[in-house]
């Protein structure tokens, strides 16, 4: 029988060899060492062949020992906090998750329309690996909201080795973009994807777990706007005459099992608790 321990174990190997970034096997997931923190950062810098926002760019400088030190407490006491909502969560997190760094951001324009500031973000360069910009100006449940954002992006990416989802020779072309969930803005079909599982994972999670923290949340839109804006990016999605061409059946049902998710959560009951 294989426990939670041998799994992580094949995961890192896993890793191993599909990444060239260092797997962090301490129980400790934050990075203390300014030099681990670096090769990491640098997975997000390479210009990627579909990259409409100019991401590439984000991360920012690394933050003096001491206020890193300061900010790490504030992220682990809160990560502490969030996986005691939920056994699965917990589980589930401390599998995937391996690493997470602290690093300023920088703002970025993409289209060049307006600046766009990320709390945080993850690569598929490095999965396993998630970069977190903040943690001193937002409540514990801004930063559950984030781990579990950044947590299903990598789902996506492990989910991405064994189905593929993208076709990424047509997804590049603007006649191709769909609406995201979290910009608002249209983007190539790989973002809006995870844009819309991602959205529909933090309104079941808030369902399920997260109403118990009772706290101010500025990161991510309100439940009914998020709701809202989930609703039309999946739209967007099936107005595509092409989506047979663009997206593989694995990708057409992960979407699907996002809108069908939508129809379970309560959102009168998310918004009283």
């Amino acid at each position: 029988m294989t426990n939670l321990e041998t799994l992580k174990g094949q995961y890192a190997r896993f890793l191993s060899v599909h990444s060239s970034f260092p797997v962090n096997q301490s129980p400790d997931p934050f990075i203390h060492s300014g030099t681990v923190e670096s090769i990491l950062a640098s997975a997000y810098n390479g210009k990627a062949d579909i990259d409409d926002m100019d991401q590439y760019k984000i991360v920012g400088e690394s933050y003096a020992d001491s206020d890193r030190e300061r900010r790490i407490e504030r992220l682990g006491s809160a990560l502490t906090r969030t996986l005691a909502l939920d056994e699965q969560l917990d589980a589930i997190f401390r599998l995937v998750v391996h690493s997470i760094f602290v690093k300023r951001t920088n703002e970025v324009t993409g289209d060049g329309s307006r600046a766009i500031r990320a709390y945080g973000g993850s690569s598929s360069n490095a999965i396993g690996t998630i970069w977190i910009s903040t943690g001193q100006t937002v409540t514990d449940l801004d930063l559950a909201e984030l781990f579990i954002h950044e947590l299903t992006h990598h789902l996506l990416f492990i989910d991405e080795y064994s189905h593929h989802h993208f076709n990424y020779d047509l997804i590049s072309e603007p006649s191709n973009f769909a609406l995201s969930a979290i910009r608002g803005t249209m983007r190539p079909l790989d973002k809006v994807v995870h844009s819309i599982v991602v959205s529909a994972e933090l309104l079941a999670a808030r369902e399920a777990y997260l109403h118990r923290m009772a706290e101010d949340q500025t990161v991510h839109p309100a439940d009914q706007q998020l709701h809202t804006d989930l609703l039309s990016s999946i739209a967007s999605i099936w107005r595509l005459t092409n989506l047979s061409d663009l997206l593989t059946p694995r990708a057409v049902d992960l979407v699907a099992r996002a809108e069908s998710s939508l129809q379970s959560i309560d959102l009168a009951k998310v918004a009283e608790a």
